[in-house]
């Protein structure tokens, strides 16, 4: 007798080959990146509708996060996500450089697409929190 596979729990997905860059590569030069797919390390400060991006620093200050990139909203990505911050992550995901070159976007603007997030550290602690 042979036993049936299990049932997939979560789908696995294969992450594509990307090339390692900064936030500060793809802003500096977005047409560049634009539709590429990149592996980005930084951190996830907050998951929002209308927030929710990687960005250079650890903070709880908006203003003192450093340069970001946000995330295309993906309520599944949002709900996985949120138990988890402030998380250092390993991003790949495609470049959707439209805000950051033709048009100006507001809110959750998406410039990362078809992501793929690697937590590394999860829950950590803001240096800048007020106590």
């Amino acid at each position: 007798m042979i036993a049936p596979p299990p049932s997939p729990a979560v789908e696995q997905r294969m992450i594509p080959p990307a090339a390692p860059v900064t936030i500060q590569d793809v802003r500096r030069d977005p047409r560049r990146w634009d539709g590429r797919w990149v592996r980005i390390e930084g951190w996830i400060n907050r998951c929002w509708p209308t927030d929710c991006a990687v960005a250079e620093h650890l903070a709880a200050r908006p203003i003192n996060q450093g340069k970001t990139l946000s995330f295309e909203e993906q309520k599944s990505f949002d709900e996985w996500i949120r138990p988890m911050l402030p998380l250092k992550a390993r991003v790949t995901a495609r470049i959707d450089a439209t805000c950051l070159v033709n048009s100006v976007c507001l809110d959750r603007a998406p410039m990362l697409r078809g992501m793929v997030v690697e937590a590394l550290q999860t829950n950590a602690k803001f240096p800048d929190e007020d106590r």
